[in-house]
């Protein structure tokens, strides 16, 4: 009886590991997508002449392009991830919390739990894709000081950032409802997708290097469109539009409306890069949170649920 538990145990133990590791492995196959097939579409682009030389490139010449665009492609990619690094602390959160309450059958509880959770993530990553927008090209100054052109690219990627950040808050609610297939399938269409866009689009001329940039748009999108129809089909999920859209985006426009004024002027001010940007985060991040306190979009209880919550709830009543 020992061995057969044991053998039942290590079955169910794979039956989610291996679909889990799957969404991780599929998720470096976009990564490997790029590496595979830019430098064949650059080549193709470019193969009658490169921007700013004269003459028919050398394959040695048109490699070295295509390093150079996929470097600062890349670079906007590192970038983005410090966000998804923040969001996805969230999503491995909810798989334990979400299985324990459906463990003794409180869907209630998984459902408000996946809904805050999901409206949390919507809260984070919708200003940090918004800043990344408008301060790209101060980011990629910082950051790549020697090498600071890709700002265009980043601003892809800042969009990309919203579908992938809202994924993996899907994902780790699907993998705590048990469905832990959906999201590996959801990331493999969504790499098909990438590979198909990529194949079109980086070969002409006039796109290049920003048809990757779109496809990670599309891969995404694709990912986040087919794991949430599964998670509304897995669970009911209170999604009132007000608040979960169009109060965060008006927070948002207000935020972003500082963030581009902050900057310029402290850049005619102080005329350094280091110290504007910082300063336009700071009041960025303040003027925001002023603005989703004052509509109301977290209750106090979710309040509660985050990180010093009880001393969150106390400052936002007192101000």
């Amino acid at each position: 009886p020992e061995s057969g538990e044991r053998r039942g145990l290590i079955r169910k133990i794979l039956s989610l590991s291996i679909p889990i590791s799957l969404s991780s492995i599929i998720t470096s196959v976009a990564r490997v997508i790029d590496t595979a097939t830019i430098s064949r579409g650059i080549s193709k682009a470019f193969a009658s002449g490169i921007p700013g030389q004269e003459g028919i490139p050398t394959q040695e010449a048109l490699e070295k392009y295509a390093a150079l665009l996929s470097g600062r492609f890349f670079k906007a990619d590192n970038i983005t991830n410090i966000v998804l690094a923040l969001n996805i602390a969230f999503a491995t959160v909810l798989v334990p919390t979400i299985a324990a309450a459906l463990a003794v059958g409180d869907k209630k509880t998984a459902s408000r739990r996946i809904s805050s959770s999901f409206l949390l993530s919507i809260l984070i990553v919708l200003p940090c894709s918004m800043g990344l927008i408008l301060l790209a090209e101060p980011f990629f100054k910082l950051v790549y000081p020697a090498a600071s052109q890709g700002a265009d690219l980043m601003q892809w990627a800042a969009v990309a950032l919203i579908f992938t950040a809202l994924d993996q808050t899907i994902c780790g609610s699907l993998q705590g409802l048990g469905r832990v297939y959906v999201p590996a399938v959801g990331l493999l269409c969504g790499a098909a997708v990438k590979y198909v866009l990529n194949r079109i689009l980086i070969p002409i001329p006039t796109v290049g290097i920003y048809g990757a940039a779109v496809s990670s748009v599309a891969c995404h999108l694709t990912a986040f469109i087919i794991c949430f129809a599964a998670l509304r089909r897995s669970i009911p999920m209170k999604l009132n539009f007000s608040r979960y859209v169009i109060k965060p985006v008006l927070c948002t426009a207000v935020m972003s409306l500082v963030t581009w004024g902050s900057y310029r002027l402290c850049m005619l001010v102080l005329h350094s890069n280091l110290v504007s940007l910082a300063a336009s985060v700071l009041l960025s991040v303040a003027v925001y949170a002023v603005c989703v306190f004052t509509l109301h979009i977290l209750s106090p209880s979710q309040i509660r649920e985050l990180p010093a919550g009880n001393t969150i709830l106390r400052l936002a009543q007192r101000f």
